[in-house]
């Protein structure tokens, strides 16, 4: 069976992967457009990425942002005043 190799597996956890991102994209619609473009905390878009790597490496493995570094990086020194 196909699901018993790694291979198969990979490709399995790929095709569930790319359908959670089109139920996402599904999702966005009106003011929510785009929703889930930027997620960095999730980053599902990063897990697919790291799957279709593990299927066929070629090179270092793609590396993950830090999404608390971007979201600071764009906050600068905003601060939230806490008393």
């Amino acid at each position: 069976m196909l699901l018993d190799t790694a291979e198969g597996k990979l490709a399995e956890a790929l095709k569930e992967t790319d359908a959670l991102l089109a139920a996402f994209r599904g999702g966005e619609y009106g003011k929510w457009k785009g929703f889930y473009q930027g997620d960095l905390f999730v980053n599902v878009r990063y897990t697919a990425e790291l799957l279709r790597w593990a299927m066929t490496p070629k090179g270092p493995a793609p590396v993950q942002p830090d999404g608390y570094k971007v979201i600071k990086a764009y906050q600068g020194d905003w601060r939230t005043k806490v008393n």
